[in-house]
């Protein structure tokens, strides 16, 4: 690694003064990202909050292995970008439908057989790259990115299942971060800009807190170190449940290249490799 006056040409290393806010929001929005959807799926099927904690847990613990696999590789594997690996909200329907009717662990047997899948598609990938062109993987980043919609509505009214949902303070408290996000945007320059949402993340975590909508407790009283609890629910297999899942997956396969490819084409002025 270079240090570079410039954090955007090849291997250049930004200075701490940029490199820890610009960090903390990769990291702010891995978390928002991840454990949403597990929020979503668990509240719906009535998990305890002891079930949300260990799941949200589990997939902290490998969005951040595989963030890390990405970014410095590990043998053949990993692409040396600037990847933040995460959850997909597309999958959330899906997670939802699957275990209505084969339970958690039917989720996480057609999600082990997708993943193996996506693995293979993606040590096949010079091959099959020239089936999905930009034009496909843009459109299909755009179609998520309009499926999301809805998710962001809901969690500027409160989120789902709040008991004041649409409430005049949450719709105060949604424009205010929705107001400072774009003003350091589109108004200043340089890292603010770039640090927009860190910025609006952290006026509105405080603005919330002062409004009450935070309690700190469970925080206070939880454990200084905690350990993710692995394969607690275990796995089963039904083709009903791994087929729609696996085709999620070729979707998750798309959008990823989308993501890598505007990350190349954007910071590197080439097309992915």
């Amino acid at each position: 690694m270079q240090r570079n006056k410039s954090p955007y040409d090849l291997n250049g290393v930004p200075d701490l003064n940029t490199a820890i806010p610009l960090g903390l929001q990769h990291i702010m929005a891995m978390f928002m990202g991840n454990i949403t959807p597990i929020i979503i799926v668990a509240g719906i099927l009535g998990f305890t909050q002891d079930i949300k904690i260990n799941l949200i847990q589990a997939t902290i613990l490998v969005a951040g292995l595989n963030t890390l696999v990405q970014v410095y590789t590990l043998g053949p594997m990993g692409a040396k970008l600037p990847v933040v690996v995460g959850t997909n909200f597309s999958f959330a329907p899906v997670a939802i439908s699957v275990a209505s009717k084969f339970g958690y662990e039917g989720v996480l047997g057609a999600a082990l057989i997708g993943g193996i899948f996506e693995a293979f598609l993606g040590f096949h990938m010079k091959r099959i790259r020239k089936f999905f062109p930009p034009i496909v993987t843009g459109t299909v980043i755009l179609a998520i990115g309009l499926y999301l919609l809805p998710v962001g509505i809901n969690s500027f009214a409160g989120g789902y299942g709040a008991s004041d949902f649409a409430s005049k303070e949450n719709l105060i408290l949604g424009t205010i971060v929705l107001a400072v996000v774009i003003f350091f945007k589109e108004f200043t320059k340089g890292v603010t800009s770039s640090g927009a949402i860190f910025i609006g993340t952290v006026v509105g975590t405080v603005i919330a807190f002062l409004m009450g909508k935070i309690d700190i407790t469970p925080l206070l009283q939880a454990d200084i170190v905690s350990i993710p609890r692995p394969f607690s629910f275990g796995y089963s297999f039904h083709i009903e449940a791994i087929i729609p899942m696996v085709m999620m997956f070729v979707v998750s396969a798309i959008e990823t290249m989308g993501d890598m490819s505007g990350i190349t084409m954007g910071g590197a002025k080439r097309e992915l490799k």
